[in-house]
């Protein structure tokens, strides 16, 4: 966090609590087995691959396809990203690594984007990436179309300028390869496991989590 800079990790870290207490809702009892949460993990909107990308780093899929806007809210989805985050944190050399992202884009929808109004998405933001203590090292958007490039876009007025640097924006998996081994990628995008029974075994290691395990 801030590269051990003792100063700026402590406001950090203190932007994270006052964010805690600002926004309870969204920070109260995450646990993969709070009944949104396991929906929408068991559905794909989330995982972690269950290897490191050649940098050592964790890698965090997202899939907002898997979000179904007539059965999710975003404060459940704003709870889902934020309980992956906190689980992932708990691992000391994740905090020094930081993070990879793998976001697909594909079969997202009007329905999909009109479910948030703006200041949900600033929610989003301000939880998930502003006052988080972690490093987002890569982000990887896949299957990008017109509709996300326009959202994309909106979504970069609202970040750090250190943050956009990092999008790495794809037209589809096949290009993805040049960012991650192919060998730790689900099977749905030319690895060998399953993505299915990726998303088990991270659904596992969180229930272990949540009884005093790690992840």
């Amino acid at each position: 966090m801030k590269k051990f800079r003792m100063p700026e990790a402590q406001a950090v870290l203190m932007k994270y609590l006052k964010m805690r207490q600002k926004e309870p809702r969204y920070f109260h009892r995450l646990d993969i087995q709070d009944p949104a949460i396991n929906d929408l993990v068991s559905r794909g909107y989330m995982f972690v691959l269950p290897e490191r990308d050649s940098a050592g780093r964790r890698v965090v899929v997202s899939r907002g396809s898997r979000v179904d806007p007539a059965r999710h809210t975003p404060e459940q989805v704003i709870r889902t990203n934020l309980m992956t985050f906190e689980t992932l944190l708990e691992d000391e050399e994740n905090q020094i690594r930081g993070f990879t992202y793998l976001y697909d884009q594909k079969g997202i929808g009007f329905s999909h984007v009109l479910m948030w109004s703006p200041s949900q998405v600033s929610h989003m933001i301000a939880c998930c990436e502003s006052a988080m203590p972690m490093r987002h090292q890569q982000i990887n958007f896949v299957n990008v179309h017109t509709l996300i490039h326009t959202v994309l876009e909106f979504v970069k007025g609202l970040i750090a300028e250190k943050l956009r640097s990092r999008f790495i924006i794809y037209s589809n998996v096949d290009k993805l390869q040049r960012s991650l081994p192919v060998k730790i990628l689900p099977k749905e995008y030319g690895g060998e496991t399953p993505m299915e029974e990726m998303i088990g075994v991270y659904k596992g290691r969180g229930e272990d989590a949540a009884v005093g395990g790690d992840i």
